[in-house]
C-alpha cells in the first residue's frame, strides 16, 4: 500500500538556490604590497641568520669546540745606539756611547691546533640541504593541520 501512495503523490521540486551574495573586497594598494614584501624579506633574513648562528652555537657547544686564541707575533725593534760622532772642527772629543742594554726581541708563538678547521663548501651545502628538508617537513605538517 505504501508504494501506491507514493505514485499518486505529486513530485515536489527542490527549492531554487538563492543568488550568491556579492560583497566588495578591498584591495591593497601597490605601494603597501611592496612594503609588506620588503618587511617579510627582512624578517626571513633575520630568521635565517638566527638559525645559522644558533646552529653554529649549538654545534660548538655539543662538540666542545672553542675558538682558538690567536696572538699575533710581534717583533720589537732593536734600538741601535747612535754612531760615534766624528770630531768637529772645534776639537771637541766625541761622547762615548752609553752602555744601556738594548732590548732583545722576544718571539711569541701563536697557539694553533693540530689541524685546521674544515670550512669547505661541503658544510655549507649540508647546512642548506638540512635546513631545506626541515622547512619542507614543517610546511607539510602545518598544511596537513590546516586541511
Amino acid at each position: 500500500m505504501a508504494d501506491e501512495d507514493e505514485k499518486d503523490a505529486p513530485k515536489i521540486k527542490p527549492p531554487e538556490a538563492p543568488p550568491p551574495i556579492i560583497t566588495k573586497v578591498r584591495t591593497r594598494g601597490e605601494g603597501r604590497q611592496w612594503l609588506m614584501l620588503i618587511i617579510y624579506l627582512v624578517i626571513a633574513l633575520i630568521v635565517a641568520a638566527g638559525v645559522v648562528l644558533g646552529g653554529r652555537w649549538v654545534y660548538n657547544q655539543v662538540r666542545g669546540n672553542e675558538p682558538a686564541e690567536e696572538t699575533a707575533t710581534t717583533t720589537e725593534r732593536t734600538v741601535e745606539p747612535p754612531a760615534a760622532i766624528a770630531p768637529n772642527q772645534s776639537g771637541a772629543a766625541p761622547q762615548a756611547p752609553s752602555n744601556q742594554p738594548s732590548p732583545t726581541p722576544t718571539p711569541s708563538t701563536a697557539r694553533q691546533g693540530d689541524e685546521l678547521a674544515d670550512t669547505g663548501p661541503g658544510e655549507v651545502v649540508a647546512l642548506f640541504f638540512g635546513s631545506a628538508i626541515v622547512a619542507t617537513g614543517l610546511h607539510y605538517i602545518l598544511s596537513l593541520r590546516r586541511a
